[in-house]
């Protein structure tokens, strides 16, 4: 929550140091009031239902959905610095924007345009074939299967150095290439990522531009050595090196798909840079695929659970160790990420899923004491105690 409040100040200041201050100062007033409702609320209520009965009430009302995709890497091509990968379904009416903007890049770095239509349905198949005599586009067409396969897909036929990935209905900067190249070839970096505008709409009109631009600060508080878990973990405005996608795909028919982001390629990647520019537009409006994932009462929601238990196979598969970042993030996506997923289901489901997560902790808890910011301190101690007002409370103020 410290990182909220000094981005709504960042907005209005846009001075770092003061803003952490600020943003410090808010939060503490904001973990007083937290102790004020945990101590003059109900008191402690734990659910009447075991994890096996849970899974079977969740099993029969979402089964599980997730498939992983099948990796087919492309040989890299010698001297081609970036792929970028462009899941499109419809859009039409702002495809026009939106591609141009990514072939049209002011930079030096050579560069492909990875075009995967997911079967559009309003013409937009038929507008980006425009394209299709520009030696830097790929297209590959498919029937709909989503934007996992999508882009999965897209990492098939990627022959880049790096990978990027850009949302059909959002705007990239004309120099985002050369910014995240610069970097990464200076660093050598796994992973670069830059800042991005947040634009709100509303029936076409644009109502609010949110500037979001990390601090280059521990303010979440993380302990274990993973600063990277500061950023946001949205698949684009970032590249890639390709090597991390040689055993990693996103997951398919699942809501949520990248989570594999935090899960897998932060967890992988052995160096990052972060560039405080603004050099991606994100737009937010009705009926975006980000309100489906956030509305709190899809029953679908219900396959955060699912996901995070094929993550965490996942992990496994890959050597990478279930250690005190592994349990942090662990924390973290069992709190106000999968709290505000099934916020609004029936009690039935709502009480299961918490059963659940409480059996993720108790089988993934290490035996030694974890260094945890605040807010995960308190959504470990509801679930190990199975106090589901505790999480509620402590979820709303992660």
């Amino acid at each position: 929550m410290k990182q909220v409040f000094y981005l709504r100040f960042y907005r209005r200041i846009r001075n770092e140091r003061l803003c952490i201050i600020m943003a410090s100062v808010a939060y503490s007033l904001y973990c007083i009031t937290f102790y004020l409702k945990k101590w003059f609320r109900a008191k402690k209520r734990t659910i009447g239902i075991n994890s096996e009965a849970a899974l079977s009430i969740v099993s029969a009302a979402c089964p599980d959905p997730a498939s992983d995709g099948v990796v087919r890497n492309s040989p890299a091509v010698a001297g081609l610095d970036l792929s970028v990968i462009v899941p499109v379904y419809n859009h039409l009416d702002l495809l026009p924007e939106t591609l141009p903007a990514i072939v049209r890049q002011n930079t030096r770095y050579r560069y492909e345009v990875v075009m995967v239509d997911d079967g559009s349905t309003d013409g937009a198949r038929d507008y980006i074939r425009q394209f299709e005599g520009d030696p830097r586009v790929k297209l590959v067409l498919q029937e709909n299967k989503g934007i996992a396969a999508a882009r999965n897909s897209g990492l098939d036929e990627a022959a880049g150095r790096y990978v990027m990935f850009v949302d059909c209905d959002d705007v990239v900067h004309e120099d985002i290439v050369e910014v995240l190249l610069n970097q990464a070839y200076r660093t050598g970096a796994d992973i670069v990522m830059g800042a991005h505008n947040l634009v709100k709409e509303r029936n076409g009109r644009v109502t609010a531009v949110r500037p979001n631009v990390y601090p280059q600060r521990n303010l979440m508080g993380y302990r274990n050595g993973d600063a990277i878990m500061n950023y946001p973990g949205f698949p684009w405005c970032k590249v890639y090196r390709r090597e991390l996608f040689e055993q990693v795909r996103y997951v398919e028919n699942c809501l949520y798909e990248d989570t594999i982001v935090h899960w897998l390629l932060f967890r992988l990647c052995r160096s990052f840079v972060y560039v405080p520019a603004v050099l991606y537009e994100y737009r937010w409006y009705d009926g975006n695929y980000s309100h489906v994932q956030v509305s709190g009462r899809n029953i679908r929601a219900i396959e955060r659970y699912w996901l995070l238990r094929k993550l965490i196979a996942k992990s496994k598969q890959l050597g990478l160790p279930e250690d005190d970042a592994f349990y942090t993030l662990l924390l973290r996506h069992l709190g106000s990420f999968y709290y505000y997923s099934i916020a609004g289901l029936k009690e039935t489901f709502l009480n299961s899923m918490f059963a659940l997560a409480c059996d993720l902790v108790e089988r993934y808890r290490l035996r030694h004491a974890v260094k945890l910011p605040f807010a995960l301190r308190q959504i470990e101690k509801s679930l190990v105690t199975k106090d589901i007002e505790l999480w509620k409370l402590a979820c709303r103020y992660q």
